[in-house]
């Protein structure tokens, strides 16, 4: 039976003991009495910092016991939440931190060290508490006993997607304040398609500060289903909790998909699970060589998501559509997206344009209007920058992404920022940094390097390339591969011609 009202307070009233959480290598669970309980509290310890309706609160977190139950706080009383890449630089923490405005970063256990590094280095706009954790510089959040006479309406995420200029920009969604229990456009999509809810089990395999997981475990708790956490991935601890916990539906990006697929015969199959009905994939282009194995190895339940950390519309092809239609992301279900070409007019049928989407949810780049306004057809259409088509039955192809956007084990990095950072190193007098097919991340970060005067190539200035990169970025956006080159390609304008690199 679904829950008329969507919130997990209302599982916790109807059901207390029904399992909300479960951490997939101890076995740790938390009922929805426990889970409400201690949501409860700590929206009431952000609400005595004088958190409020429309302010902001950033969560740096792990796959651990209290990440879900943070989330729901924030979102509980009305808040923007932004959840902190894990993998980011202190650097990059810092300015997500201040350039949200948030007041409060609220840290778990495990990565308690990381949150050391934000007080020394200075993180003065924000007060920084552990939840169940502490340390010499982080205090620990002194959780009321109870949360009496909270004011309960519904908040929003406010996720960073790292922008074109080097610096990641928040994608502010519509506005907070919505009754408690009426979740948005995009949540109910997910709910109707991939099938989440009271009867689901959803294991969270990639880390909870990546929409594609967050997003369909926020849904499960809405609904009443139950939420499987894996710490940390591996592909027989991936399928070891899918066994042991009976679970239905994940989603996941192609890099754990190939991970899986690259263990021995005899080793995965040794693994039940038959228990899962939705396996969900997206974040990064899937090559269709992994995909036709996957479907091959777990049958017909590989789904296909496409989305952006904007959210102005999802697509979903399912395994019954993929041989049909190859290389699409599929039809929408949410959002109408329109192709548009340079002129600003909707193009034809079959036509590669730049991909607007019209929805009753528009976002904003939190604290960059140029950008917003860049974004916007004249009709309020929405566009995230990317190029494609839409065939005659309605499908939409992705052929190319305005920015230039690499996407590598479901991590989106953009060559600007990459670039910004390399060009520091004196040996270097021009570079440029694009994706290149791999079968395994979907692209591996590819850095292209035109030397200074009195320098030669060598494996050495490779070398310290990438250790340079290693300093100043997450791991992620580093270059796997350092190429040099006699000249950058530019244009007289400047303009830097990637098409010419390959």
């Amino acid at each position: 039976m679904e829950p008329q009202v969507l919130t997990p307070a209302a599982r916790a009233t109807e059901e207390p003991g029904r399992i909300a959480q479960i951490m997939a290598a101890t076995g740790a669970t938390l009922t929805y009495a426990e889970f409400e309980e201690l949501s409860g509290r700590i929206a009431a310890f952000l609400s005595g910092r004088g958190l409020g309706l429309g302010d902001h609160v950033c969560v740096l977190t792990g796959n651990e016991e209290p990440s879900m139950p943070v989330f729901w706080a924030a979102q509980r009383i009305g808040l923007y939440w932004t959840p902190l890449n894990t993998r980011w630089t202190p650097d990059e923490l810092e300015h997500v931190i201040n350039d949200s405005g948030s007041k409060v970063v609220l840290v778990t256990a495990s990565v308690i060290d990381l949150a050391d590094r934000l007080v020394e280095r200075g993180v003065a706009r924000a007060e920084i508490w552990g939840v169940h954790c502490s340390s010499a510089r982080v205090p620990e959040a002194e959780l009321p006993a109870e949360a009496p006479g909270l004011v309960e309406v519904e908040g929003r995420d406010m996720l960073y997607s790292s922008g074109t200029t080097g610096r990641p920009k928040g994608v502010k969604p519509g506005r907070v304040g919505a009754p408690i229990g009426t979740p948005d456009e995009t949540t109910r999509s997910l709910h109707r398609h991939y099938g989440v809810g009271h009867d689901s089990v959803f294991l969270a395999a990639t880390p909870l500060f990546h929409v594609a997981a967050l997003a369909s475990a926020m849904v499960s708790i809405r609904h009443g289903g139950t939420v499987v956490v894996l710490e940390k991935f591996s592909p027989e601890g991936f399928l070891g909790a899918i066994e042991k916990y009976r679970v239905t539906h994940t989603m996941t990006v192609p890099t754990i998909i190939s991970r899986v697929l690259d263990l021995p015969d005899d080793v995965r199959r040794t693994y039940d699970v038959l228990s899962l009905r939705f396996f969900g994939h997206g974040g990064a282009p899937c090559p269709p060589v992994v995909k036709d194995r996957a479907l091959e190895e777990f049958g017909p339940i590989l789904y296909d998501c496409w989305g952006a950390t904007e959210r102005p519309g999802l697509t979903m092809i399912s395994p019954e559509e993929w041989p049909h239609k190859r290389g699409s992301v599929g039809r929408p279900i949410s959002g109408i997206p329109h192709i548009v070409g340079e002129d600003g007019e909707e193009l034809p049928t079959g036509e590669i344009g730049l991909i607007y989407w019209e929805s009753d949810q528009l976002f904003e780049y939190h604290n960059d209007p140029a950008k917003t306004e860049q974004s916007r057809h004249p009709k309020g259409w929405a566009t995230v920058g990317d190029i494609g088509y839409v065939d005659e039955d309605g499908y939409l192809y992705l052929t190319d992404r305005a920015s230039h956007m690499i996407i590598t084990g479901g991590e989106n990095v953009y060559p600007a920022e990459v670039e910004n950072t390399l060009i520091e190193l004196d040996f270097v007098r021009d570079v440029a940094v694009i994706g290149r097919p791999h079968e395994d991340f979907g692209q591996q970060v590819v850095a292209f390097v035109e030397l200074a005067d009195g320098h030669a190539p060598s494996e050495e200035l490779a070398d310290q390339v990438m250790a340079f990169a290693r300093t100043r970025l997450a791991g992620y956006k580093c270059p796997r591969v350092v190429e040099f080159i006699d000249q950058i390609p530019r244009n007289p304008t400047g303009k830097l011609l990637k098409r010419e690199l390959s």
